[in-house]
């Protein structure tokens, strides 16, 4: 796909606006307030890139298998490492359908709601949030971005060397729509990258040191 067309699909991404419920069972101990606010998923405008900057796809010299939109720059790179042939079955997809995901940075500053069930999350086991990414996934089919609800794909964000801290635990903190939180520890050994599953459909995703 052309870089152009990529570019298009994450404006779409980043300005989209969806209104889902308040965090909730992201722990054993929390409890959802009522009169929580509602939680806005997505930024509703992207933070410039600087203008030498490219956005990666590869962690620690691992490509991603899925085509995509790429935008983050705060983490140190973000890859799907599920193959293509694998996604493309564990999202039941069929003919020429091939999935497409988009993912960039988000902050406190142009996504409050979903840094408060993140903020809430990381307190709950005494962690602190090093930084969060917004991911779309779904389908290109007939030309045209689809947003999946089912199946799931396996990914890793790298770590910088000034977010990484020795003898520490990471983890992600995951916020669904309907405002589902839970917290996923790190499921690989190297210091240098946090390895999760990531479901189809939209979420946010922080990773966390405790």
């Amino acid at each position: 796909m052309k870089v152009s067309v990529a570019k298009k699909l994450l404006v779409t991404s980043l300005v989209a606006t969806m209104v889902l419920a308040p965090c909730t069972a992201f722990a054993k101990t929390h409890t959802a307030t009522p009169e929580a606010p509602k939680y806005y998923p997505t930024a509703e405008e992207p933070e410039p890139a600087p203008k030498n900057y490219e956005p990666t796809s590869e962690v620690a010299g691992a490509k991603s298998q899925l085509p995509g939109a790429y935008a983050v720059k705060k983490l140190a790179g973000f890859a799907v490492t599920t193959s293509l042939a694998n996604a493309i079955a564990n999202l039941g997809l069929t003919g020429a359908e091939r999935p497409f995901i988009k993912v960039y940075d988000i902050s406190a500053k142009n996504s409050p709601l979903a840094f408060a069930c993140i903020d809430a999350a990381a307190k709950s086991v005494g962690g602190t949030v090093i930084e969060a990414i917004n991911v779309d996934f779904g389908k290109m089919s007939g030309g045209k971005f689809v947003r999946l609800e089912n199946g799931e794909v396996v990914a890793k964000v790298g770590l910088k060397k000034n977010q990484v801290v020795a003898g520490k635990k990471y983890a992600i903190v995951q916020v669904l729509p309907g405002g589902a939180t839970k917290i996923i520890e790190d499921q690989d050994n190297d210091p240098n990258t946090v390895t999760f599953p990531v479901q189809a459909g939209l979420g946010a995703y922080a990773v966390i040191v405790y």
